[in-house]
């Protein structure tokens, strides 16, 4: 029924209704049907858990569930189409981010159109579903931020779970602090949670998210990662498999570069893709008893690139039978499965060295330009992986890796420290952060409540 009521074909209809429910003060239908599209975690039941509505809930990677497992949190998500469909009854132009963060004086009246509606109805639907917290997967999410905005300002705590944080060049960061500084006193957030600290004090340098209304904690879901592997290396499997994780053009650098450039007029990273992943599907092509995996982050559009590079360089991969794309599964099991993980710009490259693997890192195309070498990610850190610059090399490490694929103590040390700078703190300590956090920010409502 819940599929059925959120057909696209009936968005033009709710839209319809919303508005005429607003002109004349009537929110009970809106609260029905949001309440209606409502997906809790765990069965329906009264309870005394603290009840977060998590933002855009399928962006959160295993956090939604962590929180619910602890046992002192309700989690509820609500479709991206019937958040959205509320939203744009009232903010009716693009939610650039300028538009939404910065907006200018003809766009603030689309978000004052939307803030009278969200103030009066917030509070009603809040009350009726028993929502403490409500909670985003990044600051820059538009949409979210449009609803969770309102959402502090009608009494219920915005707390964002900041997961874009693998930023590890100053160009990419100086970046961020450009883009952020128009919004200077005028982002509404009530707390805002990173998974390191040299992001979270990027952040800060903007203006925007002032220290004392963030923390730096980790990731929750690499508490049992670090748990189960950090101490306890996985063996190397007896099968020699080589698995690549995408990348995308855009990788670590900022302004107006896109996920993916047209080939004959390439901007960003696009010479690079091309030439890695051909690079790897050669490898695979002159060694049919390896087995090499081709992951993509997501499917589609992603996939389609791979082919279209394979194509223009003449290569069939489905005469290449030790060579598959595996779009969906488990990442860290995938890892263990492997003998030596290569990628760029991925933070699965931090995940294998905790794991004790091999790590090959491509920088080619225009990772070898002089211009982009401030937008190399993680280059000051290439003394510890093995780079590959060009084909040959990536033929030579891999199977030197293969060949022997144990790391030097120092080194892994080193990697380790790495992983606990940018991702997780290897004391697996993060759940435990977010909890304390997401409590300390109830109290703070029930205070201002009473």
């Amino acid at each position: 029924m819940q599929t059925l009521l959120l057909n696209n074909r009936l968005m033009p209809i709710y839209g319809l209704l919303i508005r005429i429910c607003h002109y004349i003060g009537l929110y009970t239908p809106i609260i029905w049907l949001t309440i209606y599209f409502m997906e809790e975690k765990t069965q329906r039941s009264k309870t005394n858990k603290i009840t977060i509505l998590a933002l855009g809930g399928e962006r959160f990677r295993g956090d939604l569930e962590t929180l619910e497992a602890s046992g002192k949190f309700k989690v509820i998500t609500l479709p991206y189409g019937w958040q959205n469909r509320l939203l744009y009854c009232f903010f009716r132009i693009n939610p650039t981010f300028e538009a939404v963060f910065h907006p200018n004086s003809n766009e603030q009246k689309h978000h004052d159109c939307l803030n009278l509606f969200m103030q009066k109805f917030l509070p009603l639907l809040y009350k009726k579903a028993g929502i403490d917290i409500v909670i985003s997967a990044a600051a820059h999410y538009q949409n979210d931020y449009l609803w969770g905005a309102n959402s502090s300002l009608a009494g219920v705590p915005f707390v964002i779970f900041h997961r874009e944080c693998f930023h590890t060049t100053k160009e990419r960061r100086d970046f961020w602090i450009k883009r952020w500084k128009p919004a200077i006193g005028k982002y509404i957030f009530d707390f805002c949670v990173f998974h390191n600290e040299v992001i979270r004090k990027n952040y800060a340098d903007s203006g925007v998210f002032p220290l004392e209304k963030t923390a730096s904690a980790g990731a929750m879901r690499m508490d049992a990662f670090v748990s189960k592997y950090l101490n306890k290396k996985p063996s190397i499997p007896e099968k020699k498999q080589v698995t690549f994780f995408s990348f995308h053009h855009c990788v670590g650098l900022g302004g107006a570069v896109p996920l993916w450039s047209p080939y004959d007029v390439p901007v960003g990273f696009t010479t690079m893709f091309e030439e890695t992943h051909v690079a790897f599907a050669k490898f695979a092509k002159a060694n049919p008893d390896i087995s090499c995996i081709l992951k993509p982050k997501w499917g589609g559009i992603w996939i389609e690139e791979f082919h279209k590079v394979f194509e223009r360089n003449n290569i069939d991969i489905f005469q290449i039978p030790n060579l598959k794309i595996i779009e969906n599964t488990d990442v860290h099991k995938l890892i263990e499965n492997s003998t030596v993980i290569c990628s760029y710009g991925s933070t699965t490259l931090l995940e294998a060295s905790v794991m004790g693997r091999p790590v090959v890192i491509t920088v080619m195309g225009e990772g070898l330009r002089d211009d982009y070498q401030n937008q190399i990610q993680m280059r000051d850190d290439f003394k510890y992986y093995d780079i590959a610059y060009n084909e040959n090399d990536l033929f030579k490490l891999l199977k030197e890796k293969l060949e022997n694929p144990l790391i030097d103590n120092n080194i892994q040390k080193e990697r380790e420290a790495l992983f606990d700078k940018w991702i997780s703190p290897l004391d697996a300590s993060a759940v435990k952060k977010y909890i304390a956090i997401l409590e300390q920010q109830y109290k703070l409502k029930n205070k201002k409540d009473i």
